[in-house]
């Protein structure tokens, strides 16, 4: 059946389990304009029910808060002057990055998606500035020291993702907000555009947790973690992003 672009509403009220990753609005068939950006009451319930994707949810949440914690310990006992804000900002905009994500799994009425949809913004955009900032951090902080940049794998991998990270965001405000739609797009083109904005996302998270992955095997965090800090941040990073990929609905990336 074909739809009129003109008139297909945005988001679709039977989209219900569908992971939303890197995202501002859903470009199904429900119209959220008219609806309140911000209804907590709305949100909790639809945490409170527990579904299909409730234990992977709960994998990804507790193995990123267990690994941001454990990371925040190493790095505040060994304090390394202006880098320090490298490895704190990064690891709280990974965890702000997790916390946009799961909020919306699931929602399943408009006003449920709504307020999701606001929270996720709040922690994405919050996260893309901490990131960039901790990358600026690191190349101001080499400059100072006259040291070499981009020489380690870690380096390479971080400097990608964070580019990568500040592309999408900027992708994700043009097919996602509702005046960049309308003024820029148009809602069709935006629709048609949003499986790519979906797949980069999960291609983000998984730049992101190799780009850790890379930092267990630096000198300075070898130096100044324990064995068994390495290994709990390396297996909770990786714990944390299977819970997090389980979510995903390949449908909504390649078309049927």
């Amino acid at each position: 059946m074909t739809t009129n672009p003109t008139t297909t509403p945005v988001l679709s009220a039977n989209d219900e389990q569908a992971p939303l990753l890197q995202q501002a609005t859903p470009p199904d068939n429900f119209d959220l304009t008219h609806v309140p950006a911000w209804d907590p009451q709305a949100l909790r319930m639809a945490h409170n029910q527990a579904g299909p994707v409730t234990g992977l949810l709960w994998v990804a949440e507790v193995g990123i808060i267990i690994w941001f914690i454990v990371l925040w310990r190493v790095v505040l006992t060994h304090s390394a002057g202006l880098f320090t804000f490298h490895p704190l900002l990064q690891s709280f905009a990974i965890l702000a990055f997790y916390q946009g994500i799961l909020v919306l799994q699931p929602t399943k009425t408009p006003s449920q998606k709504r307020s999701g949809l606001t929270v996720h913004e709040f922690f994405q955009i919050g996260g893309t500035i901490a990131i960039a900032t901790g990358t600026v951090v690191m190349i101001i902080n080499k400059s100072l020291h006259n040291a070499p940049h981009f020489t380690s794998w870690h380096g390479l991998l971080g400097v990608i993702t964070a580019s990568v990270l500040v592309i999408q965001a900027l992708f994700g405000g043009l097919i996602g907000f509702e005046w960049s739609r309308r003024l820029i797009l148009g809602e069709s083109r935006a629709r048609s555009l949003w499986r790519y904005h979906r797949a980069s996302g999960y291609l983000i998270i998984l730049l992101i947790t190799l780009t850790f992955l890379t930092a267990t095997k630096s000198d300075w965090l070898v130096m100044v973690s324990s064995q068994f800090e390495l290994r709990i941040l390396t297996i909770t990073s990786i714990v944390s992003v299977f819970g997090l990929l389980g979510l995903t609905n390949i449908k909504k990336i390649i078309p049927a």
